[in-house]
């Protein structure tokens, strides 16, 4: 799997699960990498670290859902 793909099904992953709550281990596992490299390149290819997009992914529907 490229990276960009492993990336991919990792977002795909965190978009499913929103609701509930994920860790590090859990987002890497789905992508098959170490959560050491995991968490490089998500934040090399995404610009934030994980913890950072999960919390704006959730506030974002949070807003959406009090809309």
């Amino acid at each position: 799997m490229t990276k960009l793909k492993c990336i991919e099904t990792a977002l795909t992953y965190i978009e499913e699960n929103l609701k509930r709550r994920i860790s590090l281990e859990d987002i890497a596992d789905r992508a098959n990498l170490s959560q050491w490299y995991f968490h490089r390149l998500f934040r090399v290819l995404t610009g934030y670290c994980v913890n950072d997009y999960l919390r704006q992914r959730r506030i974002c529907e949070a807003s959406h859902e009090l809309l």
